[in-house]
């Protein structure tokens, strides 16, 4: 069961497809499993709104969020599913 996700910097995800836009379905782990969501590293690509995006538009046991860069928050205020997530910034 998936309840926490870490985007890590010294993943670079500029030379991978882009998956986000190839599958209809979302993986249930993601929908009803994922309750954390801290991403490190945020360098603005579209790939990366693009997944930051889906991820929190299809995860509705979302708890907590956590971005340390404001041009993303910017990107992602808009896009919770879960009303119980709490976008938390990090200064």
């Amino acid at each position: 069961m998936l309840r926490f996700l870490r985007r890590h910097p010294n993943y670079d995800i500029e030379d991978q497809p882009c998956l986000v836009s190839e599958t209809s379905s979302v993986p249930k782990c993601l929908s009803f499993h994922l309750e954390t969501l801290q991403w490190i590293g945020y360098a603005g690509r579209h790939e990366e709104i693009e997944a930051a995006v889906y991820i929190l538009k299809n995860a509705h046991c979302l708890k907590n969020a956590t971005e340390n860069d404001l041009m993303m928050i910017k990107e992602l205020l808009s896009s919770k599913a879960s009303p119980l997530c709490l976008l938390l910034i990090v200064l």
